[in-house]
């Protein structure tokens, strides 16, 4: 009897651990603002992919005063936008993408504690191979961007994934 329990238990156990998600979790973000510009320094301050050759930055801030800076160094034309900077920290994300199929969000999630996941919606087969500016500003809750030291960037089967710098 021992044993028969013994492997019952012992293959419900594995089969609740083969069950466990691999969904994001909900990091409790969104989209504040996009726009077609960058950092004037954009080429001094980004960090560039090995695999694509592609340039990019990613920033976050935590203050006020930093936010506001941010926010012009960006050269985003919207006017600032209000955020509760105790709850929230904001992430600047700087990019070229091809002119003829711009970058939109499809999600934002995280699998891992440390890196935050923005995924691209699928792009047209068709795209020029120019580089035009690209910036996204997201707010995210502070319980989960403490934690965050990294951002992976996925846009159909390739990942790129990218050191945050901070102020």
């Amino acid at each position: 009897m021992n044993k028969i329990m013994f492997i019952v238990l012992l293959s419900l156990l594995l089969f609740v651990s083969g069950c466990e998600s691999k969904e994001g979790l909900d990091i409790n973000s969104s989209l504040m603002a996009t726009d077609k510009t960058l950092p004037t320094s954009f080429d001094q301050m980004s960090t560039i992919d090995k695999k694509s050759n592609s340039k990019f930055l990613v920033m976050r801030v935590k203050n006020n005063e930093d936010y506001q800076e941010m926010w012009d160094t960006f050269q985003i034309k919207k006017d600032l936008m209000e955020i509760d900077l105790e709850k929230k920290d904001v992430i600047f994300l700087g990019l070229y993408e091809s002119s003829s199929c711009p970058y939109s969000i499809k999600e934002l999630t995280t699998s891992e504690k440390s890196k935050m996941t923005i995924v691209f919606s699928d792009m047209e087969a068709n795209c020029t191979a120019d580089e035009s500016p690209r910036s996204f500003v997201i707010a995210i809750d502070k319980t989960f961007s403490n934690n965050i030291a990294e951002v992976a960037l996925v846009q159909g089967k390739q990942e790129i994934v990218l050191p945050i710098k901070g102020k």
